[in-house]
This record gives C-alpha cells, sequence and structure tokens, in this order.
C-alpha cells in the first residue's frame, strides 16, 4: 500500500491504525490558511536554531551570520563544565541579560510587542541566548523579582543537585487567587500550584497511578478508546486515494498513464517492476489535534472520573464544552504569568476566563466523583479491580475529601493538552519519515494491546522520544532557589526565579549528531531486522513519498538521502507557540488511507 504526498496540500503521512486495517496519510502546512501571516516567522528563524555549537562559557553569536557550519567548528572544542576551586567566580550583578528599563525593568519583555514575546518562545529562547550566553538574566521581570535562564545541561544538573526534596516553584497567583476564591472546593494549592511539605503531601498519591498492575487494569479500556478514535477517523469524509503499492489485490487504476487530482506522479513516470497504481479509500481530517483533544479526554476520563464519556462520537458537545474550557484555562495561565496583578483590584477578563473555565471542570469531576464515592462504599473490593488509582486515593487515610477531588480535577485536565500534542507531533515527524513509519508498522502489526507486552517496542519508543526531543511539550521548568548556589561560574542568590530550559541542548550539534533530523534510530540499541520465527511483517509493507522539499527543484534529492543509515528528515517546517504548554503553531492535517 502506497501514499504520497500532494503539492498544495502538504505532506503524506501512512501509519497502521491498532486492528482496524487502516493506514494514515498527513498532509501538514504550517503556512496555510490563518495562520500563514502570523506564523510565517518559524520557517525562517529555524535557521538560527543551528548556531547551536556547544555549551560553553557565556558569549555573544551574531543572530545574522548563516554559515553554521563555521560556528559548529568554532565553538566545537570548547566544553561546558562546573566552576572548581581555581576557576573565578563571578558575581551576580555581572550575569549578563537585557538591561531592565528605568521603573518598568523588564516587566513587559516578554509581551506580545516586546523583544522576546512569551508566545513565540522557541525563537525568544534562541535569541536570548545568542545574544547572551548559557546563562542570562532577566533583572527587575516582576517588581523585587530577578530570573535566571540556563540553558547548558550542565549547569541544569547542578540546579537539581542544589534543590531540597520539596522544591519552591513560582506559583500562578491568578490560580491561587482563584482556588481562595472556592474554599468549599479547595482547601489545598494542589499539585500545581502548591510548594514546601504541603506539595509533598499530595505529590505521594501519584505514583500508585505509574505502579504497572494499575496500568495493566486499565490497558482493555484504553484498547476501546483507541478503537473508537479509528472509528471516529472513519466517520470523516471519504473518497478515493490513487497511490502506489506492491499488493496485487489492491483495486487497480485501468492505465498507469491515469492521472487524477489526488497523485503528484507524473503521467510518463515509468513504474518499478511488481507496483502499480492502485485506489483506497481515505479520510480528510483538517486539523488532527482536534481529534485528538477529544481521544485524551476520551483516555484520561476513564482513569480520573471512572467512566468512558463518549468523546469520539460525533456531536458530542459535552466534549467539546471540557476541550474549550480546557483551552481557556491554559490560555488564562499563561497571560497571566508577567501580567499586572490587576485581578487583586477587580475581576479582570482574563480571570473571569479562568474562573468559568475551572468552575465547569469542576461540575464535571465532581458529579464522577460522587458516583465513585457511592460505588466506593457499596463494593471497595470491586472498585480496587475497577478503578485501582481511585481507589488508591479513596483508602489514603492522609487525604482529605476535597484533596482526592482535587487530585482528580488536576489529573483530569493535565491530561488532555499536553498528550494531544505530544501525539499531534509524532504523526507529523512520521509523515515525513517513511523509512521510520515503515519500521514502526512492522513493530505493531499484529500486536494485540489488551493481552501482549508492550515493553519490548524499541521503535515505538524511539519515536515517541524523538518527537519529543525535537518538540516538547513543556517550555522549561522552573525553580525558585532556596540558597545561594554558583552555576556557570556566576553566584546566583537565594530568592531568585530560575527557569532551566533544558530542551535548547536537544538541537545542539555537540549533543546529537543531525540535531534537527528526525532520527529515532539514535534511542534504539538492538537490530530492528526482522528474525526467524517472527511474525511475518512484510506481506502488507508500503511506500511513502515526501515531495514538499522539491516543490522549488523537482530533481533535487531529499534530505532523507543525507540522513545517513538512519533514513530521516529535517525538521524546519512546523514551528511551535506557547500556551503554557508548547502547541503546534499552524493545523496539522492527516489522511487516513485504509489499507484493505
Amino acid at each position: 500500500m502506497i501514499l504520497f504526498p500532494y503539492r498544495k496540500l502538504g505532506t503524506l503521512l501512512r501509519l497502521p491504525l491498532n486492528n482496524n486495517n487502516m493506514s494514515l496519510c498527513s498532509f501538514t502546512s504550517a503556512t496555510q490558511g490563518v495562520h500563514s501571516k502570523k506564523f510565517r516567522h518559524s520557517k525562517i528563524n529555524v535557521r538560527r536554531w543551528h548556531m547551536l555549537s556547544s555549551f560553553n562559557q557565556p558569549r555573544r553569536v551574531p543572530v545574522s551570520v548563516t554559515n553554521r557550519e563555521n560556528i559548529y567548528r568554532a565553538h566545537a572544542s570548547t566544553e561546558a563544565s562546573p566552576a572548581t576551586d581555581t576557576e573565578p567566580v563571578h558575581k551576580y550583578e555581572t550575569i549578563p541579560g537585557p538591561a531592565p528599563k528605568p521603573v518598568l525593568g523588564n516587566r513587559f519583555i516578554f509581551s506580545k510587542y516586546g523583544e522576546f514575546p512569551l508566545h513565540r518562545f522557541w525563537d525568544s529562547v534562541f535569541k536570548m541566548r545568542s545574544r547572551h550566553g548559557d546563562v542570562v538574566k532577566i533583572a527587575a521581570v516582576k517588581p523585587g523579582l530577578d530570573m535566571v535562564w540556563l540553558f547548558n545541561p550542565e549547569h541544569i544538573r547542578m540546579l537539581y543537585k542544589a534543590e531540597d526534596q520539596c522544591p519552591i516553584r513560582p506559583p500562578f497567583d491568578l490560580l491561587q487567587a482563584y482556588r481562595r476564591s472556592r474554599p468549599e472546593v479547595f482547601t489545598s494549592a494542589g499539585l500545581v500550584n502548591g510548594n514546601g511539605p504541603e506539595w509533598k503531601r499530595l505529590r505521594k498519591a501519584i505514583p500508585s497511578l505509574l505502579k504497572f498492575q494499575t496500568i495493566a487494569s486499565y490497558r482493555e479500556r484504553q484498547a476501546l478508546v483507541a478503537h473508537d478514535l479509528a472509528t471516529a477517523i472513519k466517520s470523516h469524509s471519504s473518497h478515493n486515494n490513487t497511490a502506489i503499492s506492491k499488493d496485487p489485490s489492491c483495486n487497480l487504476v485501468p492505465s498507469k498513464s491515469t492521472r487524477t487530482k489526488s497523485t503528484s506522479f507524473k503521467s510518463s513516470q515509468v513504474l518499478p517492476e511488481n507496483q502499480t497504481f492502485c485506489q483506497r479509500i481515505a479520510h480528510d481530517i483538517p486539523d488532527v489535534m482536534q481529534l485528538l483533544f477529544r481521544y485524551t479526554l476520551e483516555a484520561v476520563g476513564v482513569v480520573a472520573l471512572g467512566r468512558f464519556q463518549g468523546c469520539l462520537t460525533q456531536n458530542n458537545t459535552g466534549a467539546a464544552e471540557i476541550i474549550t474550557a480546557n483551552e481557556n484555562f491554559l490560555t488564562s495561565l499563561g497571560e497571566s504569568i508577567f501580567a499586572l496583578p490587576l485581578h487583586t483590584i477587580f475581576a479582570t477578563p482574563n480571570y473571569r476566563r479562568l474562573r468559568d473555565a475551572h468552575d465547569h471542570i469542576n461540575r464535571v469531576v465532581e458529579a464522577s466523583f460522587l458516583d465513585l464515592e457511592s460505588a466506593f462504599q457499596e463494593s471497595p473490593s470491586k472498585l480496587e479491580r475497577e478503578q485501582p488509582f481511585v481507589w488508591s486515593l479513596m483508602t489514603n487515610s492522609q487525604l482529605s475529601r476535597q484533596d482526592r477531588l482535587l487530585i482528580l480535577i488536576e489529573v483530569f485536565m493535565g491530561g488532555i493538552d499536553a498528550t494531544a500534542s505530544t501525539l499531534a507531533f509524532c504523526l507529523y515527524f512520521l509523515a515525513r519519515s517513511p523509512h521510520w513509519q515503515e519500521e514502526l508498522h512492522r513493530e505493531v502489526r499484529g500486536l494485540n494491546l489488551t493481552s501482549d507486552s508492550l515493553q519490548d517496542l524499541p521503535v515505538l519508543r524511539g519515536v515517541l522520544k524523538e518527537s519529543y526531543r525535537l518538540r516538547p511539550s513543556p517550555s522549561g521548568v522552573a525553580r525558585i532557589l532556596q540558597r545561594d548556589v554558583v552555576v556557570g561560574g556566576y553566584e546566583i542568590k537565594r530568592g531568585v526565579l530560575v527557569q532551566a530550559i533544558p530542551f535548547l541542548a536537544s538541537r545542539a550539534p555537540t549533543q546529537f549528531a543531525d540535531p534537527d533530523v528526525f532520527n529515532p534510530g539514535r534511542w534504539i540499541r538492538r537490530d530492528l531486522q526482522t528474525k526467524d520465527g517472527e511474525r511475518d511483517l512484510l506481506s502488507q509493507s508500503f511506500i511513502m513519498e515526501d515531495e514538499t522539499s522539491r516543490e522549488a527543484d523537482p530533481d533535487a534529492s531529499s534530505d532523507a538521502a543525507t540522513a545517513g543509515n538512519h533514513p530521516g528528515f529535517r525538521e524546519t517546517g512546523l514551528g511551535q507557540v506557547l500556551r503554557l504548554n508548547m502547541m503546534p503553531a499552524a493545523p496539522i492535517a492527516i489522511r487516513f488511507i485504509e489499507r484493505h
């Protein structure tokens, strides 16, 4: 089975969907629709990412430099290392960074019209490091508060090493104000906003969710959710898709010279022997994120709410309302980080948006929580079998009723946004990498999600890690120092807000070979060739081509040809924007093609 890209629609992808005999292809355009003008910078500024050479002592690199290979060589011999007794320790005041403005400081430096807009976080981070080095101080980001950014992996390790068992993180003032206004629901700041012993007390209730037995008990229901996802895909508009295949059972097109709008092959093209055109049923989804929001909402509801919600059925207004509420909640939090604290004076529009969103999700979770409490009273053993995570909360004597409800609310909200964006980028990267798409198909074909072991899936693990390396969901890790520390040769004072930004290292040539190439093979440590005795996975092999990079020059070689022994593609297209989590900068359109 084959599929190929459409020039106007971008990149095509094909991927098996469990046992539903479907394949998937995607076309992605980061410059289509309403997003084009707003995010066109993502294709231009991506060249700045290549300026990362090594993480050494602070230096200035001109942003206008385009010969990135010379930059690599110029700094390749410099390695970052922690300060020793013989190295000078510079005073805190000497840490480089943007100069604060009189009275205003750097409060508006991350605003929409500032020099480093927060919503364009990727570009702002690379620009900041290019100008100021591995350790950057943003003075007076709030009244009486400085912030230091760390980019060097070694410096970040030193930060973690210096923190106590109960780290102090900067709270979201907007969320804190809201939860204080709802004492009947919230008696604690929670996991998201809490610190110190109170955070640690609640955090101890979460590991039960990560136990193997707990995960295994949800496998059958999660497999049903995956089946519902495939059914939802089939419900989208369908049409015939022309492709190339080695499968003799496909529905053949009358002539090899047949040319339709759905093929990008030239009519004069001569196909290799034993290949021919065929047609399959295809289903187009213009924005896969919206579908994945429904999928993750259904999946996390099985765990946090203890029930199926039917989120993947058509016209489910309840699911749409929850997704909208969750988006409004995260957007409000993101916009409040460096905003003026006007919500302490009156209910600002941003505060009202967060309040309404949180109230809606509270009502949804509390309604299910009442049912779970009744089920626990009727039969604790049955609840333990069917809902082990909820059961662990109910039997935890250290938790109050409000604590249990709070944990379920935060688990429910936290499982929607970041999971959907991670899955969307996985599909996007596989769309551009036919080699790894085929390897993943070989590995998971015939897998029984309810009974087979999921431990020995190196390709799937590599795809997830590589996708997360290139397009992570979190923007960084924030800590308020509890003691003075020396990092990167600079003294950083107690009480300073430190933001560790590890994803910058994932694009550095000194950390990863061909850092912009999607190559799951860098995470795999065993041979992927099919061995004797293993199930036959080659009978449904497929071909996928990506001609996006050839539009300017049809005869140009593809990036995959230059990716060495692990063919991949150079990720320079779809960017990310910050909405508390890092999200795709443009809609990702997916085309699913049925295999049979």
